[in-house]
């Protein structure tokens, strides 16, 4: 239940999100769903139910995200809403107690079956108000009540603000039936690194060279191909070609890769095992990296979890020097990696032993700009805006592009921002190569900025 207390919160809070866990083609299921806004007009309490027109999905590997939008949200608004998740898993969303907004109450009421072991990590700094265990009917439950948390929202040059929110994980520890059962699910990272290089539609695709023979006979057959350098360049130039990223993020590849040959398109793993394949098949030692990604939260080492993971990007090793791309991501490159995939320590994936690794940014956000303008006898400013956008701002820009679909939008949203301005004559140019700087000219004229106060112009 929350209460709007001003407009803004009305247009940031008016959406609700429910994930379902999915996978193997049985999908956890959303019951006993109702939500509604309510209102006090004059002295009654009017009630608006969500309809179904309000709601839309969005699909990811092993989520579907069901969307909400609640009507007749305005300041005073109380919205107030109450589901049920059926599941065949053991897959738990993170309890966040805390969030961008204050909390006056939050529980959490954790109830399972005493031969079920569960265990559960903890992140943040918020004490708890209440916490308790105990057995009732048999079962283990476990209590934890939060009052009155203060907010922690995202700042500027701060990390991923989810990273530092309280949040509480379970995951299935152990099964035992005495006399009948023991299963035992801890794990450790060195153990899900290993189930990953071992997997035949994961790390063992790699080995599999029949997949990528285009690729490798490309390469070959590249007169600048000389180096090992150059091979890394040119396959990777070759998969980008050739092959559409199709907008999901995740760590395993397609389960029938050979769909994706066909089609010329996959998720974000099929495109790097694309990548480390053929660099394998080249003679180039390669090795995925797993990681979590910025808007997903770090990865804890004394917490192995293998849902915590939804990315892989590749890397490879010259001369003892190894080298990161995540091949998916077209406007990002060697070393250069997307901000997204910056979000501390990530796990470089071996049989024998993996190893942690810091993916730090190693370049900077860089913008030049030049303006060249006169002013004329009726106080209009007209000129030249240039601007070189170089590493994560270059990145900036082809990340818009992409969002956008195709230069002119950018630039129609773009010439949106300078309405105080008419532009004319915009032109980006140095998209291609994602190593080189980004170069913006525009001309532009405005009224808006001079004024003629007596004998001063300010």
């Amino acid at each position: 239940r929350i209460l709007i207390l001003n407009p803004d919160g009305a247009d940031e809070l008016a959406t609700l999100s429910i994930s379902l866990f999915q996978k193997g083609g049985i999908k956890d299921k959303l019951s006993r769903f109702k939500a509604s806004t309510y209102n006090l007009t004059d002295g009654e309490i009017e009630e608006t139910k969500i309809d179904k027109d309000s709601k839309f999905s969005e699909e990811s590997v092993n989520w579907e995200t069901k969307k909400y939008a609640f009507n007749n949200v305005k300041a005073g608004s109380i919205i107030e809403y109450h589901y049920t998740i059926i599941s065949d898993y053991y897959q738990f969303p993170s309890y966040r107690p805390q969030g961008e907004y204050p909390i006056l109450w939050s529980e959490l009421v954790f109830q399972y079956y005493e031969e079920i072991d569960f265990k559960f990590s903890y992140t943040g700094n918020t004490t708890p108000y209440y916490r308790n265990d105990e057995i009732v009917n048999e079962k283990k439950s476990e209590t934890w009540i939060f009052k009155d948390v203060a907010p922690l929202k995202q700042e500027r040059f701060m990390g991923p603000v989810k990273n530092y929110q309280t949040k509480i994980d379970y995951e299935l520890n152990a099964i035992e039936i005495p006399g009948y059962m023991y299963e035992n699910y801890a794990t450790s990272w060195q153990e899900i690194a290993r189930d990953y290089m071992n997997n035949e539609h994961a790390g063992k695709m790699i080995e599999k060279s029949r997949f990528f023979k285009d690729i490798v006979d490309y390469v070959n057959a590249d007169p600048n191909a000389t180096t090992k350098e150059a091979q890394v360049a040119s396959a990777l130039s070759y998969v980008r070609s050739n092959y559409l990223w199709n907008g999901l993020n995740t760590d395993y590849p397609t389960y029938n890769f050979g769909d994706v040959i066909k089609d010329k398109k996959g998720n974000s793993a099929d495109l790097n095992i694309l990548l480390m394949g053929s660099l394998n098949s080249l003679g180039i030692k390669t090795r995925p990296v797993l990681l979590s990604t910025r808007k997903n939260g770090w990865l804890l080492k004394t917490s192995p979890s293998r849902e915590d993971l939804n990315y892989v990007i590749s890397s490879y090793d010259l001369d003892g020097v190894r080298f990161y791309i995540d091949a998916a991501t077209t406007y990002s490159g060697i070393n250069a990696l997307p901000s997204k995939c910056l979000n501390g320590e990530a796990l470089v994936a071996d049989k024998s032993f993996a190893k942690w690794v810091e993916l730090s940014p190693n370049m900077k956000y860089h913008r030049r700009i030049f303006v060249q303008e006169t002013m004329d006898e009726d106080l209009v400013l007209s000129g030249t805006c240039q601007t070189k956008e170089k590493d994560y701002a270059a990145q900036s820009v082809r990340i818009e592009i992409n969002k956008k679909g195709s230069v002119e939008e950018y630039i129609e949203k773009q010439k949106t921002g300078l309405s105080e301005f008419e532009i004319s004559d915009y032109e980006v140019s140095n998209l291609e190569k994602v190593s080189e700087p980004v170069n913006v000219k525009f001309n532009f004229t405005t009224e808006s900025f001079v004024e003629e106060v007596g004998d001063l112009i300010s």
